[in-house]
C-alpha cells in the first residue's frame, strides 16, 4: 500500500509539474523566435490567421512599402477632416502584381477621383492587398488591420483563385527557415500553416513541442531551394484553368468556407456600419467567349444576399473587348495583363473607371457637376 502511495504521489508531482511547466511556456511565450523572417518583402506573422504579412520598408520597385506595410505613399492611421478614405483589401490583384504602385487600380481610382472632385471632397484609396492571401486572410485583414485606419468604403477585390488553400507564400516563407523551426511554427499553430491533419493530446502541448524542437535543432537542415516552380501551386499545374477554378468553388467543404467567410465579411460590415463591397475580377483571357459567366453569377448572387454590394468586372472588360478593334487585337497577343490573373496597367485603369461608376452607383461617390464633368473632358482630350 505504501508503494502505492508513493506511486501516486509521484505521478500526482510530476502531472503538477508538467502543467506547471506548460502554463510557463504559455504564459511567458518560450519558444524560437522565427517569426520575423523577410523573403521578397514578406514576413511571417503572429496572426495565424494572416499568415503573414507585408514587411514596412521593404522594397517595392523604386519605392518602398510604407510604415503600414501597404503598397503606396504613407497615411495616417485616421483620416484628416473632409476627407473620404476607400480602403481595398485582396490579394495580388489588389495589391497589383506586374505593375507599378502608381499603376494599381487603387493609386488610379483616388488619382481619379482627385482629378474630378479636386479637394471637395478629398478622397485616399488604401491599398491593403497582399500577394496571395485568400478569403479567409483576407476576411481577418479587414478586422485586424483594415477597420483601425477608420475607412468610410471597404472594396474586396476578389480574385477566382481567392477560394483556394494552398499558400504559395507561406511555403516559401516556411522554407527559408530551418527544418526544426518550420516544424515547431506549424505545430504550434495546429498544423494551419502546412494543412496539417487534427493533433493528439500530446502534440497539443507547447510544452512537448518545445522540447521536441530543442533535441530536432541540433540535427536541423535547410536545404530545400528558396524559389518554387509555378507547378507548385495547383491552379498553375492544370491545363484547364477554368475547369480549376469552377471546382475551387463547388465542392461542399469549399461552399461551407465561402459561405463562413462571407458571412463574416458580411457582420462585419454591419457591426461596424461600414459598407463592404466586392468587385470580381474575371480571368483575362477568352472574355467574348467567357466559360466562368455561370460562376460570376453565382458568386455575385451569394455576396449581394449578404448585403455585400457586388460589381462583376467581366462586363465592363468584355464591352471593351467587343467595342475596341485595338483592344481585340490586343488581348489575341496578351490579355490586359501579363498573365490570365493579373492584370496590366491598362487593365487596371479600366477597373478604377468601372469601380468609380459603381461607387457612383451605390451613393458612395457623389456624381460629378456639369463643371466637373467638363473639366474631366478637358483632362482627358489633352
Amino acid at each position: 500500500m505504501k508503494n502505492l502511495a508513493r506511486i501516486g504521489l509521484f505521478l500526482g508531482t510530476l502531472a503538477t509539474g508538467l502543467v506547471l511547466v506548460e502554463v510557463v511556456v504559455r504564459v511567458f511565450d518560450v519558444g524560437p523566435q522565427i517569426l520575423a523572417v523577410p523573403r521578397y518583402g514578406l514576413r511571417l506573422t503572429e496572426n495565424e490567421k494572416l499568415g503573414y504579412e507585408i514587411v514596412p520598408g521593404s522594397p517595392d520597385g523604386s519605392s518602398v512599402h510604407n510604415r503600414h506595410g501597404m503598397r503606396g505613399p504613407d497615411v495616417s492611421d485616421a483620416p484628416a477632416g473632409g476627407t473620404l478614405r476607400i480602403a481595398v483589401v485582396g490579394d495580388s490583384i489588389a495589391y497589383g502584381s506586374g505593375v507599378g504602385p502608381a499603376e494599381t487600380f487603387s493609386a488610379r481610382l483616388e488619382a481619379l477621383l482627385t482629378r474630378v472632385y479636386a479637394a471637395d471632397p478629398r478622397y485616399e484609396v488604401l491599398n491593403f492587398g497582399v500577394t496571395g492571401y485568400n478569403m479567409g486572410q483576407v476576411t481577418e485583414a479587414i478586422e485586424a488591420r483594415v477597420l483601425a485606419f477608420r475607412p468610410d468604403v471597404i472594396l474586396y477585390a476578389y480574385c477566382l483563385n481567392d477560394a483556394q488553400a494552398y499558400s504559395q507564400e507561406i511555403d516559401l516563407l516556411l522554407r527559408a527557415i530551418p527544418d526544426a523551426q518550420r516544424e515547431y511554427l506549424a505545430e504550434s499553430r495546429g498544423g494551419s500553416l502546412l494543412n496539417g491533419a487534427s493533433r493528439s493530446m500530446l502534440q497539443r502541448s507547447r510544452a512537448f513541442l518545445l522540447a521536441r524542437y530543442l533535441v530536432r535543432s541540433r540535427s536541423s537542415t535547410n536545404a530545400t531551394p528558396e524559389r518554387l516552380a509555378l507547378e507548385d501551386d495547383p491552379q498553375f499545374a492544370t491545363d484547364d484553368a477554368a475547369a480549376y477554378y469552377r471546382e475551387l468553388h463547388d465542392g461542399v467543404e469549399q461552399r461551407r468556407r465561402f459561405g463562413r467567410h462571407a458571412d463574416r465579411i458580411a457582420a462585419l460590415s454591419t457591426r461596424h456600419e461600414i459598407p463592404i463591397a466586392v468587385a470580381i475580377f474575371p480571368l483575362l483571357e477568352n472574355l467574348e467567349t467567357y466559360p466562368l459567366t455561370a460562376l460570376h453569377r453565382s458568386l455575385t448572387t451569394e455576396f449581394e444576399d449578404r448585403g455585400l454590394a457586388t460589381l462583376d468586372l467581366l462586363d465592363p472588360y468584355r464591352d471593351i473587348v467587343a467595342k475596341s478593334i485595338e483592344l481585340r487585337e490586343l488581348q489575341a497577343q496578351q490579355p490586359f495583363g501579363p498573365d490570365i490573373l493579373h492584370p496590366s496597367a491598362t487593365g487596371h485603369e479600366l477597373a478604377a473607371v468601372a469601380i468609380w461608376r459603381f461607387l457612383m452607383d451605390h451613393g458612395w461617390v457623389r456624381r460629378p457637376t456639369d463643371e466637373e464633368r467638363l473639366r474631366l473632358m478637358t483632362d482627358q482630350r489633352r
